[in-house]
């Protein structure tokens, strides 16, 4: 029981700095770029948003997300 939580931790400890890279800074964007880029898409939404008359309509202005490619099942 020990050693496999020692192994979990283990392997806990050595992927937590690559999963930290993925929110690092975009290559070839500035600071200020990305913020603007952010409140912009935060605008939209909440254009979106006040515009919504119902659940559904406000459920569309959320944006999709990108998910990565998973297994083939």
């Amino acid at each position: 029981m020990y050693s496999f939580l020692s192994l979990f931790a283990s392997a806990l400890l050595m992927t937590s700095p690559a999963l930290a890279d993925d929110h690092g800074q975009p290559s070839g964007m500035s600071f200020e770029q990305v913020k603007q880029r952010r409140l912009q898409r935060i605008d939209q939404m909440r254009a979106c948003v006040a515009k919504a008359t119902s659940f559904e309509q406000m459920k569309a202005c959320k944006p999709e997300r990108k998910r990565p490619p998973g297994p083939a099942a």
